[in-house]
């Protein structure tokens, strides 16, 4: 028996974070739908159980492709956004024209979304009919998902039912666990900001000025 549409995490991204978050649910026993617009990607997790963006990894037979955003927002109530910075703007458009008020989004895009620096959450609102969304960010890297080693990551909404729900579909204890929080913008800055604290601690590191500067910027 398929799963309901509210027990299904949709995922909009088949990159190496999106494929590792997908494998690390579906391992847990969820059901993911996974949304890419290469076809290539699509062609091969479906063919091979195997995804070009993340090779050395199985994708377990409970992740589902599916092959448009319509078939997408039916398929699953929760979605999460696991895209570039520089992709997030069209595909939220191209979402927007296929979901309503009764879905939930959280974005997992550790960036401002291009080329305008705009916060995602607020293109989510600009873009889609979705009245209730949050932010996704922390510490799990791909790699860490997709073997089951700890991580852990804070989604941050106004909502409780977007936390509630995030909680109840991602926190996979004790591999994945989730915290919540309300403080949406801090949360989207920081993880924009982790980014460019990584680059300035390696110049920092690659022009040896010692920890100076690393205490500066802590």
């Amino acid at each position: 028996m398929s799963a309901s549409k509210g027990d299904t995490i949709g995922i909009v991204g088949a990159g190496s974070f999106g494929t590792a978050l997908a494998v690390a649910l579906a391992r847990a026993g969820r059901a993911v739908a996974l949304y890419t617009r290469t076809p290539a990607v699509a062609q091969a997790i479906a063919a091979t159980r195997r995804c070009p963006r993340l090779p050395d990894v199985a994708v377990p037979e409970a992740v589902r492709v599916v092959e448009s955003p319509r078939e997408l927002a039916a398929a699953a109530r929760f979605l999460v956004i696991a895209v570039t910075s520089t992709d997030v703007g069209p595909r939220l458009v191209e979402l927007g024209a296929v979901l309503d008020g009764s879905h939930l989004i959280v974005h997992a895009v550790g960036a401002l979304a291009a080329p305008d620096d705009v916060r995602v959450s607020e293109l989510i609102e600009r873009a889609t009919p979705v009245l209730r969304s949050g932010v996704l960010a922390g510490p799990a890297l791909p790699g860490d998902l997709a073997a089951g080693r700890f991580a852990s990551m804070v989604v941050a909404a106004a909502f409780d039912e977007v936390t509630a729900e995030a909680r109840r579909l991602l926190n996979l204890p004790p591999a994945l666990r989730l915290y919540g929080s309300r403080d949406v913008i801090g949360v989207e800055l920081a993880s924009a900001l982790a980014g460019a604290y990584t680059a300035a601690l390696g110049l920092a590191d690659g022009a040896k000025v010692g920890v100076g500067p690393r205490a500066v910027l802590v």
